[in-house]
Order: C-alpha cells, then structure tokens, then sequence
C-alpha cells in the first residue's frame, strides 16, 4: 500500500486524541525556555535599524557597566573565535555579526550575554551604534541592474548564481499547450 494512501486512512477524517493537551493546559507543559541550567547565560542581539548602512563604531560601554552582563561581543571580538560561513556560489564571506556594514534590516551587530534574559534585553538597549546610512535595495529587479547599489561591494553584481536548467522540449511543449499562462508573483518575506 502506497504511504500516502495508508497516512490518510489512519488520520484525514478521524477524531484523534490529542495527548499532550491536558499537561499544556493545566501549565504542567515544559518549554526549552523552561530549562535552567546551572552557570547558563542569556543572550539578546542588537540588531540594525537600517536596511543598508555602514556601522562607522559600536560603543559597548554602557552595556557592559549594566547589572548581570558578562559580556558583550562585536564583529570585532567574534572574528577571533569563529570564522566566517563561505559558500559555494561567488559571495562575500558570511560572518555571525555584522563586519562594518549592515546588508539588511535586523542584520546581528553586537550580541549581550548575561545572567538573565530581561537584564540581557536592558543592556542591549545601551549599546549605541554610529550608522551612515546608505541606499537600499528592496526590490530583487531592481537589485539585479547594474547600476544597483551592492549589497556585498566587493561583487561585481548581486546576482550570487545564475545558471538554467532544462528536461525535455520546453519550446514543444508550450507550443503544444492548450493553455499557456504567464503571470509574475510576489511573495510576502517567507523563509521554512
């Protein structure tokens, strides 16, 4: 028997008991947030207020006098324990907090680590960061032109990979179609 087939035959269209309700409901359910591990830290990110900027300084000082922090890190302290994620379409190294430029709204800039959440989220407020904002690009049309600002400068372009694939006699088939509809979408901001 074909999975799906056996799938929907035992769920699609029966009442099924749910398990996990009542310890949900009764406050008896348990969380990652609900874990407390002994010397654990909090962290809270301080992310760009810009969609594109250059981050001329980053000032920590504040954060770190603030009650319970441990510590806080910048692309600066970063870059001596992780390296940066590459890939293998041509790009710009990519790093865990933002290396002098902010490529996007929310890009990590600084990460505070302390002793509880709320104290992690206070400090992050006093970290002040220099910005000069430059222009962005929010639509992927416009940012595949070559005049477009860039969003990894050391790129000749945007486009990160440009390659076609092909199965069959697509020119045949759409001749052969009964009906062919073109049309062009735009999709809200997605990710899985």
């Amino acid at each position: 028997m074909e999975v799906s087939v056996w799938l929907g035959r035992k769920f699609v269209g029966r009442r099924l008991r749910r398990l996990e309700d009542y310890r949900l409901l009764t406050g008896r359910g348990q969380y990652v947030d609900d874990i407390r591990l002994p010397g654990a830290l909090y962290a809270h990110f301080v992310r760009s207020e810009y969609p594109h900027a250059l981050i001329k300084s980053i000032d920590v000082s504040g954060a770190l006098r603030a009650k319970g922090v441990k510590a806080v890190y910048t692309w600066n302290e970063v870059s001596r324990m992780l390296k940066p994620m590459t890939f293998d379409v041509p790009s710009s190294p990519m790093h865990p907090l933002a290396k002098g430029r902010a490529r996007y709204y929310g890009e990590p800039l600084a990460v505070v680590l302390a002793e509880d959440p709320y104290e992690a989220a206070d400090a992050a407020e006093l970290v002040s960061v220099d910005y000069e904002p430059l222009e962005p690009v929010v639509d992927p049309l416009e940012a595949m032109k070559p005049d477009s600002p860039r969003v990894h400068e050391d790129l000749d372009s945007n486009i990160a990979l440009d390659r076609t694939y092909s199965c069959g006699d697509v020119d045949k088939a759409f001749r052969e179609a009964s009906i062919v509809l073109e049309d062009e979408l735009a999709n809200g901001r997605v990710y899985a």
